[in-house]
């Protein structure tokens, strides 16, 4: 069987032991830890046949019914330069009635199961997006108010069109999740820009002298914001 088959093999520092994956993009690739003997692969897929099979089977089905088209519109990989993190991203079709996220290494996502619905994965990216926001985010703006002497209160993530981030009257801040596809100066200038808005409830004289005297009042920066609505992934602004 081994030899029928069609298969690519990488090697990974991190790998421990050999892993089989199956996905829509990659077809059956093989990850072994650096210096394993490949002459033992065969023997491995031969142990495996039964989910080889099925894997595969399960690929053929979603590429007649669509599921392929639809999965080339979603990233293999998610760059973050708001935190300074790269995530590879992989598809792992299976039987499966439905699609689960998980980490699968420390720059891995895998998405596995029913992954055919570009719809479903994407609710899974945002999800874990918004989680990650919410983490990262949240520690940046605690640390921005105590550096600055502004305290608000709640911080909600949301994933908006026309809007980097709001403060309400209660002083609760809302930012959106694309900030993590902006540069650490820019999010900075967005986060001062809403603790700004805790003290002044306007874009008066008085809050534009607040924000300058905080050193976030960059044109140039300012300027980057703007345009970077063009730089954020097309399958999150669908």
């Amino acid at each position: 069987m081994a030899e029928e088959m069609q298969y690519s093999i990488r090697e990974s520092f991190r790998a421990r032991h050999v892993n089989l994956r199956i996905s829509v993009q990659r077809g059956l690739e093989i990850v072994v830890p650096r210096g394993f003997d490949r002459a033992r692969i065969p023997r491995i897929l031969e142990g495996r046949r039964e989910w080889i099979r099925k894997s595969l089977a399960e690929i053929s089905r979603q590429a007649r019914s669509g599921g392929g088209a639809a999965l080339d519109a979603l990233p293999e990989r998610i760059e973050m330069p708001a935190l300074g993190e790269s995530w590879r991203v992989e598809y792992e079709p299976s039987p499966s009635a439905r699609a689960v996220l998980r980490q699968a290494g420390p720059d891995t996502l895998r998405l596995s199961g029913a992954v055919a619905s570009k719809d479903v994965c994407r609710a899974l990216l945002l999800r874990w997006l918004r989680a990650r926001a919410g983490k990262e985010f949240g520690a940046m703006l605690a640390g921005l108010a105590r550096e600055t002497g502004l305290s608000f209160g709640r911080l909600s993530i949301r994933c908006q069109s026309s809007r980097w981030g709001s403060c309400s009257m209660r002083c609760d801040i809302s930012l959106n999740l694309k900030m993590l596809f902006l540069t650490p100066p820019q999010v900075r200038q967005i986060m001062i820009h809403e603790l700004c808005h805790t003290r002044h409830h306007n874009h008066s004289r008085a809050f534009w002298g607040l924000v300058s005297s905080l050193d976030a009042g960059d044109s140039a920066i300012r300027a980057e914001i703007r345009a970077s609505w063009r730089t954020i992934p097309a399958w999150i602004c669908r």
